[in-house]
């Protein structure tokens, strides 16, 4: 994964809902922000796309991640439109159940 933080898990676990949250908008005729959680370097079905005005987005799994699996979030930003120029802080949190 290169320079990205990861986290590795003791035990398998399912996680459940992915939801993201971010104090600014990535603003009218931007890119949206699409995060993603990798489990060992692959992106999984847990997604969701923050999107102009929007300052949230919610994704539902399950997404099985197994023990000693290294968990990372990609969060990218692509498209025909500008690259939001706003920094912006984000918060990422993952319901999980085992």
């Amino acid at each position: 994964e290169g320079t990205v933080d990861t986290y590795k898990t003791a035990v398998a676990n399912t996680f459940h809902t992915l939801t993201v949250t971010v104090d600014v908008a990535p603003g009218a005729g931007n890119d949206p922000w699409l995060v993603t959680l990798r489990d060992d370097a692959a992106n999984t079905a847990l997604a969701c796309t923050i999107d102009e005005a929007a300052t949230s987005c919610t994704s539902a799994g399950p997404v099985s991640v197994g023990a000693g699996s290294l968990m990372a979030f990609n969060v990218t930003s692509a498209g025909g439109d500008a690259d939001p120029t706003a920094a912006a802080a984000m918060r990422i949190t993952l319901c999980r159940g085992q």
